[in-house]
C-alpha cells in the first residue's frame, strides 16, 4: 500500500520555482535601477519634480555653487569664491533620455542681488499665474500691484511672505499644465519650476504649493 502511494505521487516541477525567482530578480533589478538612475526614462515634456533631482542638484551645487578658484578670480564680474546662483537646464529628449548643462551666463552674486532676484522671481510667478512667461508683455496684473506685493514681502519678511502670500498666486501643477497646453508644446523655454532667490530664499513649490528648500532654478525643455 505504501509503495503504491509513493508511485502515485507526482514529482513537483522546478519550473514554477524558477519563474518566481526570475520575477523577483527582475523586480529587484528595476528597483535598484530606479534608485540610481531616476531620470533616465522621462517622457518628452515631463514635469520634473525636485525630489527626483536630488542627486543631480547636489552634484551641480557642489561643482558650480562653490567653485575652487582662489580669491581674486572672477566669473562674469563676480568673485568666484562667493556663493552663486546657477540655472540648470534639463533637456528631455524624444527617446526618453535627458541631458543637463549649467547655464554659465546665469552666474550672479547671491548677496548683492538677493532683492533683485526675489523681485524678478515674484514677477515671474505672477506672470506665470496669468499665462504670460517672462518679464515683458501683459501679465494680467499691474506693475503697481507687483510693487505693493513686493512692499508687503519686505515688510513681512521674505520667508513669512513666501509661505503666506505666494501660494495664492502660484498655480498648481495641473493649472499650470492646462494654461500652457494651448501653446502647442509642453515645457518650452521659460516654463520654470524652480527659482533660487539668492541669500537663502528659494521659490519652489511642488504641485501642492508647498515650499521646498535648498534647490535651484531649473528649466525643462521640450526637444524641437
Amino acid at each position: 500500500m505504501g509503495s503504491d502511494r509513493k508511485k502515485r505521487r507526482k514529482r513537483r516541477s522546478p519550473v514554477g520555482y524558477i519563474i518566481v525567482i526570475l520575477i523577483l530578480l527582475t523586480l529587484m533589478s528595476l528597483l535598484i535601477y530606479e534608485h540610481f538612475f531616476p531620470l533616465k526614462k522621462l517622457p518628452v515634456g515631463t514635469w520634473v519634480h525636485e525630489e527626483n533631482l536630488t542627486q543631480t542638484a547636489d552634484d551641480a551645487m557642489h561643482e558650480w555653487l562653490h567653485p575652487a578658484e582662489p580669491e581674486g578670480v572672477e566669473i562674469n564680474g563676480y568673485p568666484a569664491s562667493e556663493p552663486i546662483c546657477v540655472n540648470i537646464v534639463l533637456t528631455v529628449n524624444s527617446d526618453g533620455t535627458y541631458e543637463q548643462h549649467v547655464d554659465e551666463e546665469s552666474y550672479v552674486n547671491a548677496g548683492e542681488t538677493a532683492y533683485k532676484n526675489f523681485s524678478l522671481a515674484l514677477e515671474s510667478l505672477i506672470n506665470a499665474r496669468f499665462g504670460v512667461i517672462g518679464m515683458t508683455g501683459e501679465s494680467g496684473i499691474s506693475s503697481d500691484e507687483i510693487s505693493t506685493l513686493m512692499g508687503e514681502a519686505v515688510g513681512m519678511g521674505t520667508d513669512e511672505y513666501l509661505r503666506k502670500a505666494v501660494p495664492d498666486i502660484l498655480p498648481t501643477y495641473e493649472e499650470y499644465s492646462a494654461e500652457h497646453a494651448s501653446h502647442g508644446t509642453c515645457a518650452v523655454e521659460g516654463d520654470f519650476i524652480i527659482f533660487d532667490g539668492g541669500a537663502g530664499q528659494t521659490l519652489l513649490f511642488d504641485d501642492n504649493r508647498m515650499l521646498i528648500d535648498d534647490v535651484m532654478y531649473l528649466k525643462v525643455y521640450d526637444e524641437k
